[in-house]
């Protein structure tokens, strides 16, 4: 192998690394699953929502993903609190009976979350904006963001 060959292979590397580098949040939210910021961007164009109610929506789904974040952080615990309970030698029934209490008051908790910021949504939407919202769920549907349904 010619040293040009292998120059050249290093820098092909070292770029892509750069670009890596450069993208690592937004390749991470698109790994993740969801990238919020293009969802606001898709709903606000989609609903052809004024500027002040696209500023207005960036913020509600800020607060709705630092809240989902609070949640994840609380559904990490509990695992933890799983893990050690399976680990330890007698796992006592009103103890695991406590553990799902929890993870059912968490869920409970994040479905109450999902359920009002929707129904403020949806709220403030026109007819027309909300036959708008309906299609892009329905073009959408595959994705991760609205792969399960927001409400039973």
């Amino acid at each position: 192998m010619s040293w040009e060959f292998a120059v050249g292979v290093g820098a092909v590397k070292a770029t892509v690394l750069c670009v890596l580098w450069y993208n690592r949040r937004r390749i991470a939210a698109r790994l993740a699953g969801v990238d919020m910021r293009r969802v606001t961007r898709t709903v606000a164009r989609e609903l052809d929502l004024a500027p002040d109610e696209a500023r207005q929506l960036a913020r509600r789904l800020d607060a709705h993903e630092r809240t989902l974040d609070e949640l994840r952080r609380h559904n990490a615990a509990l695992r933890q609190r799983l893990h050690a309970a399976i680990r330890d030698g007698a796992m006592p029934p009103d103890a695991l009976d406590q553990l799902f209490a929890d993870k059912r008051h968490l869920v409970e908790q994040a479905y109450a979350h999902a359920r009002d910021a929707f129904v403020e949504f949806h709220a403030g939407l026109s007819p027309a904006q909300r036959d708008r919202l309906a299609a892009l769920l329905d073009r959408h549907a595959a994705h991760p963001l609205f792969r399960h349904p927001l409400l039973p």
